[in-house]
């Protein structure tokens, strides 16, 4: 799941299992329980999707 709302987009879908990136183009003060945090769309890369998709990732900030 890719979202920018933490709440709706990115915290209900860790609550199903689903893998997250959050896009934090507003600065939002986060936990790394929540996934992987970006500051825009233009930082998701094929290697990042590659990654989420092997599950091979750490938390990043």
């Amino acid at each position: 799941m890719v979202g920018d709302d933490l709440y709706l987009d990115i915290k209900r879908a860790r609550q199903e299992g689903l893998s997250t990136i959050f896009i934090n183009n507003k600065g939002v003060v986060t936990d790394p329980t929540i996934g992987i945090v970006v500051d825009s769309v233009e930082d998701i890369s094929k290697e990042l999707i590659s990654k989420i998709e092997q599950r091979n990732f750490e938390f990043e900030r």
